[in-house]
This record gives C-alpha cells, structure tokens and sequence, in this order.
C-alpha cells in the first residue's frame, strides 16, 4: 500500500504563560543556558538575527550597476549552445573573491544569481577583448539565464541594490577521485567489457580499507587509532555509531588497540560494518575520475567531440598511470547523474587548447555541433551541472558511444491547457525515484538497451506521469544473476574479498589470544584491595563482604 506524503514541522515559543516576564525591559536576545522551564520571550525576529545577524550578513557578494551587465542574445532560429552560462570579468571575479575571503588562484566559474537570473559564470581569460563601461568590472547576462524580464542592460538608474548584487552559491574548487556510480555500471558493461578491471578496482578498495586496520594494529598506536576512526566517520546505524564512539573514547584514555582486548574487539566489529557498506553499497574508487562543473566554451574553438580539461595542480591519484596537470590527445567519458539510457556516457576527445589555459578544474564542452553536449547528458545544461569525468584507459578505450534515444514532446495548444498543465505537473508527485528503481528491475531483467529499459529511461516523463497503459509489474525475490555486473561484484568479487580480509586479520592479529589479557592499570585498584579486603575481614570489617557483591554484580552484567 502506498503511503500518505509526510511533513515535519518544527515550532518553537516566543511567548506563554510559563515563560520568564521577571524583566522589565526584556533583553532582544535570550541569555544563554536557560532551563527549560524560565524562558525569556523572545520575538522570531530577534531569534533569525541570533541565528544568522542580518547586519553582518548584509554585503556577502558584489553590487554592479546596470552600465556593468552585458546582454549575451541566443542566436535565434538556433540551437542554444550555452544554455545556462556566460562570462565574467577576471575583474569582477577577484572582487568576488575579496568579499568571501577566497585566497588562492581564482575560480574558474562562480554558480550564482543576479537581476531575475542564474546560471554558471565563467571567468574571462587575461587582455580580454570584452568590457563594460566600467572596464574590467563586468558580467553577461545570457537569453537563457534570464528568467524574469526585462535585460537589466535596458534598466535605468536609481535600481534597487539588492537587484543587482551578485548572490554566490558555488565555485570551481581543486578536483579529487571520486567512487563509480552504481548506476554507471550497467552502461559501462553495456558499452564495453569492463566487468574484470572493475572488479579489480573493488578489490583493491576493499585491500585498502584493510591495510589501514593493519596499519594501526601493528603499530599499536591509541593515536593513529583514533585518526582512522576520525577519517572513516561514524555508520548511520547506532551499532556502528557505538562502536566507533567506544574505540574513540578507549583511545582518548590511553589504551592501545591491539593489547586491549574491548578495543581489539570493536576496532573488529567496525570492519566488519565498513566492509559489509562496501558490498551492500559498491565503495569502488576509480582514481582517473571525478566529478567537476562543466561549462560551455565562450570562445568557439572546440571541435564538436572535443572538450578541455585542466588541472589547477597535479592530479593526486592513481600512482603513476597520470601525474600531470592537463589533457592534450586523450580520450575521456563523461556522464551525468541520474544515468539510465546508454546515451548517458559519452567518449570524447580530451584536447589542450591555449584560448582555454585559464579554465582549470572544470570540463570544457564545445559550443560547435548540432546539439549541447550537457543536453545529450540526461538532458543537462551548464548552469551548474558537474558530470562525471573518467580517463582512466582501461575503462575507456573500448567503451562505443550510443545514439539518444528519441523522445516524443508535446506542446498545449491554448493557455488554459498550459495552466492546466502547470497546476497538474506541481500537484503531483514526482515519480523520478520510483522510475528509478523500476528501471534498474527492468535492466535487471532484460537489457539496457530493452524497449521497456529506454521508455522508463526518458525524463521527458519520468518526472510527473506514468506512460499511458504502462503497468510496473511486481517480482519476486531475484536470484543471482552471474551476467548482471552488480551481482557479479557484490557476490561474487566483494562478498569473497571481505571474507578473505576478515581471515587474514584474524589469523595476524587473533582476538581469542588476547581475550584474557588484563590491563595492569585497570586491574591494580582491585589487586591492591583483596589483600586489604583480607586483612579487614579479620578484624571484621565488611570491605570482603563488598568485594564479592562486586564480583557477583559484575557475572549477572556478563550473562545480559
């Protein structure tokens, strides 16, 4: 049975009866450390300014005026190629950066809205050819950014400031590996025979995670103890969560982790539960990969199947197979999440271009051609897309592109139908996530490339309806599947290898050898007690009698 959509609403009181009225001008701001039962009333807008100040909040980004925004048009009766992103001055970009306090190189794009619009804006390179009336403080204002008209080039003074103040939401930062999408997979095996390098990459992902166990077993170091658990993070779930704060807690007093049996014994259990996400979930880090924003090149001088990428530094991964800071005659895939039909990853021609040396750790796309690049993507465009990005050889020199599959829209005749439409489309929940998993049910079943697999593929209605007389049928329990390239990597690659790793700590490190082992420390209050206890039975004192409750209480908290 479906569920009812749940909300959850938090309230809190700024007044009532069984609150504070002792003062006779109350303070705007409650003070600190109040109980629960003395409150001081307190308005909500003296709440939101405790929270987040307004007056120190007010000048967050740049103010231009209208001579400094430039009107870029769409071509008309052509492709936008650039949907969603302009340019802006290295100007303007390093005042940007002066108000957020963002030291170093200079983005190469800021994500952000201004005047009715939003999108990426790409910094312009060096002796730009551009300026506005201001010179080197500028920024366009694209066709397809612009959301609410008029072109604020077209605006006259006196404008509101906050119109035309620059809000930043994001910006191009250093690039680093990144793990594979689950929903990657399918189109990788469909594309090319990567099942066994694949699996190879899980494999050692698992032998890493492994060796750094090993590492602070054989040390036997409280400190590097607790700087892995600190790097891993706590699981979700409360067992997970408890074992990571007791090994925390163990560390901070000392204790060392493969001569105490409790923290031997958890320091177990959490590799157990890392090792049992990286099989449930597939953790495989491909180190010639990640994920950065992907921007349309304003100058023109990509080729269709080209695209540039460059680094601010050099590349931190995959040892010796890239240590450099650039491309120049390399092929790449990249691919946009969600990703259901093949068409989701493309093969593309990795080229180093001068007029783009200026744009690093973002992925160029060509403005040349017949259709976006960021659109044949799962329909994306560059407003503040970050594809997936892979040059890893061995995934992608025999992975073949596949064509986009075509898709029927439709277009309301008359307004009402429109407005029909719009209170339909909003009034309805989104089926996204229940395509989703449908889809992956078809894939599994059929191929990727199946007529089912394709029509829950498409987001042209994936996001508000079900096809018309599309029934998603319900299936039993599948069994395992040796030709699905997840059941082959979960049961058969990372399933085997956790089992291989949890022996081999074992046998190097065993907890039974240890188990009776006593800390000196923790067992010296008692050694020096029953002597005591001894001594003070004799003269009939009760300390014996206290001692063997002791012992009792402590057997009951075993057997629980």
């Amino acid at each position: 049975m479906q569920s009812e959509p749940r909300f959850k609403v938090e309230f809190f009181a700024i007044d009532g009866e069984d609150l504070d009225h002792s003062y006779r001008l109350p303070p705007s701001i409650a003070p600190p450390r109040q109980e629960s039962e003395n409150h001081t009333p307190m308005t909500v807008e003296a709440r939101m300014d405790w929270h987040m100040p307004a007056e120190a909040n007010m000048a967050q980004s740049y103010l231009l005026r209208p001579r400094q925004v430039l009107h870029l048009r769409d071509k008309p009766g052509q492709t936008v190629m650039n949907d969603g992103c302009a340019l802006m001055s290295r100007g303007l970009a390093k005042e940007i950066c002066d108000w957020l306090g963002i030291s170093g190189n200079t983005p190469s794009c800021f994500q952000g809205r201004i005047a009715g619009a939003k999108g990426l804006w790409m910094v312009d390179r060096h002796r730009s050819h551009l300026s506005g009336d201001d010179h080197d403080i500028w920024i366009q204002i694209s066709d397809s950014q612009l959301k609410i008209k008029p072109h604020p080039e077209s605006w006259q003074e006196p404008v509101d400031e906050e119109k035309l103040t620059f809000e930043v939401v994001k910006w191009s930062k250093p690039l680093h590996p990144v793990e594979l999408n689950v929903q990657l997979l399918g189109i990788l095996e469909n594309g090319n025979s990567v099942k066994e390098y694949i699996a190879e990459l899980n494999r050692e992902g698992i032998d890493a995670l492994y060796r750094d166990f090993v590492e602070v077993l054989q040390s036997n170091s409280n400190i590097l103890c607790r700087s892995l658990i600190q790097k891993l993070r706590p699981a979700d779930d409360s067992s997970g969560l408890m074992a990571h704060k007791g090994i925390v807690r163990f560390t901070e007093a000392g204790f060392a982790p493969q001569s105490f049996y409790p923290l031997r014994k958890r320091l177990g259990r959490c590799l157990r539960l890392l090792l049992e996400q990286y099989v449930d979930e597939l953790h495989i880090e491909v180190p010639l990969s990640t994920y950065a924003f992907c921007i349309a090149d304003p100058y023109g001088v990509l080729k269709p199947d080209e695209v540039h990428l460059g680094f601010s530094n050099n590349w931190q991964g995959g040892g010796f197979a890239f240590e450099d800071n650039l491309f120049d005659g390399m092929d790449v895939l990249v691919a946009r999440l969600p990703a259901h039909p093949s068409s989701d990853i493309q093969r593309r021609r990795a080229v180093w271009k001068p007029e783009l040396r200026h744009f690093e750790d973002v992925i160029v796309f060509s403005t040349q051609g017949h259709m976006p690049l960021a659109h044949i993507l799962s329909v994306g465009d560059y407003d503040g897309d970050t594809p997936w990005v892979c040059w890893d050889q061995k995934i992608v020199q025999s992975f073949l592109n596949s064509d986009l599959p075509e898709r029927e829209l439709s277009y309301p005749a008359f307004p009402d139908e429109f407005w029909q439409r719009v209170f339909t489309f909003n009034l309805t929940l989104s089926n996204l996530g229940w395509c989703t998993v449908e889809h992956e049910k078809v894939s599994y079943d059929e191929l990727i490339n199946s007529r089912k697999a394709k029509e829950l593929a498409c987001p042209s209605w994936s996001s508000s309806r079900w096809p018309e007389g599309w029934r998603a049928p319900l299936r039993t329990r599948r069994r395992y599947k040796a030709s699905n390239i997840i059941d082959y990597l979960k049961l058969r690659v990372a399933w085997r290898q956790r089992d291989t790793v949890l022996r081999q700590l074992e046998r190097q490190f065993p907890e039974a050898a240890i188990m009776r082992d006593l800390d000196e420390d923790l067992i010296r209050p008692w050694n020096e007690a029953r002597p005591l206890a001894r001594q003070d039975k004799a003269e009939g004192e009760n300390l014996q009698a206290i001692l063997d409750n002791t012992v009792y209480e402590f057997r009951n908290l075993k057997q629980q």
